[in-house]
Formats: C-alpha cells, structure tokens, sequence
C-alpha cells in the first residue's frame, strides 16, 4: 500500500479548494448573491475582490466577522 506525505501545506491547499468550490456551487445555485475574497499566496503576497451586490453593508458585515473568525481561529 503505498502511503502519502500530507503536510500542513497540503492540508491548507485542499482547504482552499473545498471552500472555494462551496462557494461556487452556492453561486451557481443563485443563493450567493455577493462575495468577498481575501487571499495570501505562497510567495507572501494578499489581495482581496468583491463583487458588487445590492446590500454592500451585509458583505461589510460578513467581512467583519471573517476578520473576527480568523483572529480566535475559529
């Protein structure tokens, strides 16, 4: 049986794309009606997008709570 090396690295890309695929299938399911993106490469450089929605300040408050989330590593 041959056996595979799962590093944090490894874990945290398959992280990514489990959440990014919810989010799409719920885009495409018409329930997702605005977003908001922030990301960190493995080069060290951020950058974040968002779509336009019409109630910006929930996408405010969602971001809000991210912030929050990632802070106590929930």
């Amino acid at each position: 049986m041959p056996l595979k090396l799962i590093t944090k690295t490894n874990e945290a890309q398959e992280d990514v794309i489990y959440r990014l695929e919810q989010a799409l299938e719920m885009a495409k399911a018409g329930t997702m009606v605005g977003v908001g993106i922030a990301y960190v490469t493995n080069e060290g450089t951020i950058g974040t997008g968002f779509s336009r929605c019409e109630n910006g300040g929930m996408l405010i408050g969602a971001c809000s709570l991210l912030s929050h989330r990632v802070c106590v590593d929930e």
